[in-house]
């Protein structure tokens, strides 16, 4: 009876330590998924939607009964690489598409925006991602998969500690349109501004005049 005991004693721990796996499809990339490793008393919610630009849309929701550490989640899909020739990233210097196990890739407040670009060798955007996190670091993955000529993305919130949280929401952007390399990029972040409603800095007028020197 003392083992039968401890063993529903121990049940709870391991359903508050449960994983979690939910998956959509989008016309932009197909199958996407959503893992949670370990979302003990959390609820996820996720769903999408089309932007009025004709891009996909994720919003991921989550919820606690009370304020406690936010679990980990990802989003993550799969497409073939063909067009997806090379990588941009913000600050990028090099611009070659790495293999899946050497492109890890980070943003946070202070560092960069969370905004990756896939564009092919006539300088047209493939694909376009972009995430409305922009202060908490986020890690990103996105590399290609040599044995099957596919890239892997996924994108990974809530990876450091922080203050008790009870609820938190996050947005992804998918652009697979073939479209202006600039243009993409441009629109992306002018889509992660309008979520966190930030606004860029007005440049003085004394910035544009002339400068003379010898």
């Amino acid at each position: 009876m003392k083992n039968i005991s401890l063993l529903f004693a121990i049940l709870p721990l391991f359903a508050s330590a449960e994983a979690l796996e939910r998956k959509l499809t989008l016309d932009s990339v197909g199958e996407v998924t959503l893992t949670v490793p370990e979302k003990g008393n959390w609820s996820f919610a996720w769903s999408a939607a089309k932007g009025i630009d004709g891009t996909d849309e994720i919003t991921v929701t989550l919820s606690a009964p009370a304020p406690t550490n936010a679990p980990k989640f990802n989003v993550g899909f799969s497409v073939p690489q063909l067009g997806h020739d090379h990588f941009w990233e913000q600050g990028a210097d090099f611009f070659s598409l790495a293999p899946d196990w050497s492109c890890w890739r980070a943003s946070e407040l202070s560092q960069k925006l969370p905004l990756y670009c896939y564009f092919d060798s006539q300088d047209a955007a493939r694909l376009t991602v972009a995430a409305s996190e922009a202060a908490r670091f986020t890690e990103f993955r996105g590399g290609l998969i040599e044995e099957d000529c596919r890239i892997k993305a996924n994108l990974e919130f809530l990876t450091q500690k922080e203050a008790p949280l009870s609820a938190y929401s996050v947005k992804l952007r998918i652009d697979a349109r073939k479209r202006p390399f600039a243009s993409a990029v441009r629109d992306g972040a002018d889509w992660i501004f309008a979520e966190i409603g930030g606004r860029d800095d007005a440049v003085p007028e004394d910035a544009f005049a002339p400068l003379y020197s010898t």
